[in-house]
């Protein structure tokens, strides 16, 4: 064995010697991953959340406090910014109402710790922590009664009652506290504490102190809390760059404006506006949130060069150091944050005309019926797609164009009075339907609805249409008067058929029984027996036919088979009679699953085979017809077929019996019967039938006719 492989032997023996055995180390796993399952779900619980929060208000507090006190002007006991009161502020503003006690409580301890060392005395100590309290509890409770929209600082309504609170609450605060010291406390206490012996010089110092504090820290604060992890990834994906760039020419400036800078007497006059440009860059480019930032680090860079003796106001006394700086920094932040709100709303209204805008266009041009916007001249001005595919114009050829040429001269002399009426202000909109010319002539008829915008700046009003092609619509009425004519006609054809039938058949049969019998009876006068037998034949044979062409002009209205028997049984019945009278060959055939057919169907399917028959009779020439009835589901098939000359399709669509036919199938479907009636059939459930008819020649070598070459379809 080498010496390296005896060295790793060696070690390997004495990680095995200091192992646990394996029931230990599964317990000691499962104990560690216990325990830090436990402290992972107590620092996730809301109390753990809650009691961070309270830890780091608390050291904020202390940390604020320290740093203030410790940068105090010489000859000054003031502090010249005062940030606690911001901490504590935007704390409450960010918590329930319910825990504000803990917050006010968990400040107490930090403000006893910093002011320990100064020996300021309990009472002090006590007025300070009371006019805090004051001052925070107040604020936070106007702030949370306007709503979390205040926190983003973007509207104008909201900026300016931050405003009002960062300016009132303080004054108020300090003018309780100057009168509570001012009336317990002696003289010397107060002059020991550094307090001006001036009642409104002391209330001055408290009050532009928190006032400049509320207003540099508490937007700043606010939006670290509550949407500090949004906007600083929106700025780290977006804006780094950018707003890296930004900083640091605010700290150059800032360094350049309060520092050695300022001591050039030719930059003197103009040192203040270097960095106005700089913080209008911040508010137009990143918002509320940009410009508060910004105005901080402007106040940071301002007030550390004045501690350090730089700048346009190291040379004055302490006191008046400190106001003008503070005053500096009003005057710098209330307008601005006013200006960056207004910016803001600017942005927000902008967009949302952009959205509104994008959602018209789409909506504009997606739109199905056409839409033209036109001046008081008729001048179009805008179109969309539809518009343009409507008449076969290109965008382009219709502003050249106005609606006047688009117009039927007639149409447009019947809308030129309610054109005058809209343009008067006499009628809101009004519509009407009239006749256009396409690019190529050909008359489209179409629905327009024209009402006036009136712009709200005051310029020239527009005329805004929308038309909806509407020839189909006007096509199908002028059809529809078409078959009502041919149908008036069919109606009276067929009651002068019936009239002629009476007159000449059923008429002049009761008129020779009524005579025979006239004669039966003078015959019976005369005691012949022989010839009134001979009349009493007659007369019977009379009466037989009479009844006979009763009973067929009866069938030919109504169907009694029909009705009580069924489809199959009357088809079979009117073929039999067909072929009888006319020498024809008719082959039937009825395949339905169904005995019986709901009575609105069947009498649609007698009907249409009645009337096609009697075309073979009267037009085909043949001698063989063949009828097919099938049901396939809610399908019903029918099929009547001839070996006759046959007929021209494109003619054959405006004969009255192919149009009674084709509106007996459009009838059905229109109330339902034939295509969507659930009523109940002799099945017993619920019916959706559609009927299928074709019209064909029939090579009468075959056994069925082919209904896939039918020259005509009735469906």
């Amino acid at each position: 064995m080498s010496t390296q492989e005896a060295q790793k032997f060696i070690k390997r023996s004495r990680i095995q010697s200091l192992a646990l055995p394996v029931d230990s180390s599964q317990k000691l796993a499962y104990s560690l991953s216990e325990f830090l399952n436990a402290a992972n779900s107590i620092l996730r619980s809301n109390a753990a959340q809650v009691a961070a929060s309270l830890l780091i208000v608390a050291v904020s507090y202390y940390l604020a406090a320290k740093i203030s006190l410790n940068l105090r002007f010489s000859g000054s006991t003031k502090a010249t910014l005062w940030p606690n009161n911001a901490i504590l502020v935007a704390a409450l503003l960010l918590t329930p109402v319910r825990r504000w006690w803990m917050y006010l409580l968990a400040v107490v301890p930090a403000h006893i710790l910093v002011h320990w060392t100064f020996h300021i005395g309990a009472m002090w100590m006590a007025f300070q922590m009371g006019q805090n309290t004051l001052l925070a509890v107040t604020a936070a409770a106007i702030l949370k009664r306007l709503g979390p929209s205040l926190f983003n600082f973007d509207h104008l309504q909201d900026v300016l009652v931050f405003l009002g609170v960062a300016i009132l609450v303080p004054g108020s605060s300090a003018f309780t506290l100057v009168s509570a010291v001012t009336a317990f406390s002696s003289e010397e206490t107060i002059h020991m504490h550094g307090w001006p012996p001036d009642f409104w010089h002391a209330w001055s110092r408290i009050w532009l102190t928190n006032t400049v504090s509320f207003l540099v820290f508490v937007p700043v604060i606010l939006l670290i809390g509550s949407r500090g992890r949004f906007w600083i990834g929106n700025l780290i994906s977006r804006k780094s760059l950018e707003a890296a760039g930004l900083g640091g020419l605010l700290l150059a400036t800032g360094y350049l404006i309060f520092g050695s800078g300022y001591a050039n007497p030719i930059w003197a006059p103009a040192t203040f506006l270097i960095s106005l440009p700089l913080l209008l860059w911040a508010a137009i480019r990143f918002g509320s949130a940009g410009n508060s930032v910004a105005i901080a680090a402007v106040v940071c860079v301002s007030f550390w060069r004045a501690f350090r003796g730089d700048g346009p106001l190291a040379n004055d006394a302490s006191i008046v150091k400190v106001e003008s700086m503070q005053l500096f920094w009003i005057l710098l932040t209330v307008p601005l944050m006013a200006l960056a709100a207004m910016i803001q709303e600017h942005k927000f209204a902008s967009q949302a005309l952009a959205e509104s805008e994008n959602r018209f266009r789409q909506l504009f041009e997606q739109a199905s019926v056409g839409i033209a916007l036109e001046s008081l001249e008729g001048k179009l001005a805008i179109v969309n797609p539809a518009f343009c595919a409507m008449f076969g114009y290109t965008e382009a050829e219709l502003h050249e164009m106005s609606c006047a040429l688009l117009s039927h001269p007639e149409d447009l002399e019947a809308e030129a009075p309610l054109f005058r009426e809209l343009c008067s202000g006499r009628r809101p909109s009004y519509q009407i339907d009239k006749r256009f010319f396409r690019k190529d002539r050909t008359i489209v008829w179409g629905r327009v609805s024209v009402s006036l915008l009136r712009p709200q700046d005051g310029s020239q009003p527009f005329v805004i249409g929308m038309l909806r092609d509407i020839s189909p619509l006007k096509q199908r009425d002028q059809e529809l008067v078409t078959l009502t004519g041919r149908l008036i006609e069919a109606q009276e054809e067929e009651r002068r058929r019936i009239s002629r039938e009476l007159h000449d058949d059923i008429g002049q049969q009761a008129a020779a029984i009524a005579a025979d019998l006239c004669a039966l009876r003078k015959t019976m006068a005369r005691g012949g027996s022989e010839p009134a037998g001979e009349l009493a034949d007659m007369v019977s044979w009379q009466a037989t036919e009479l009844a006979s062409s009763i009973h067929k002009l009866s069938h030919d209205l109504h169907s009694s088979r029909l009705q009580y028997l069924g489809l199959a049984p009357a088809l079979k019945d009117l073929c039999d009679k067909l072929a009888a009278q006319h020498h024809l060959t008719i082959e039937l055939r009825v395949d339905c699953d169904a005995n019986r057919l709901p009575e609105p169907v069947e009498l649609c399917m007698y009907r249409i085979a009645q009337e096609a028959l009697s075309n073979v009779v009267k037009h085909s020439g043949g001698t063989t017809a063949f009828v097919k009835v099938s049901m396939c589901g809610k399908v019903i098939s029918l099929c009547v077929a001839d070996d006759g000359i046959g007929f021209d399709t494109g003619a054959a669509r405006g004969g009255i019996g192919l149009t009674s036919m084709r509106e007996r199938i459009v009838r059905r479907d229109r109330d339902g019967t034939c295509c969507g009636d659930q009523a109940g059939d002799s099945q017993g459930g619920g019916s959706s039938r559609m009927i299928f008819c074709t019209f064909c020649r029939w090579d009468n070598h075959a056994s069925v006719p082919d209904i896939r070459q039918a020259p005509y379809v009735l469906n």
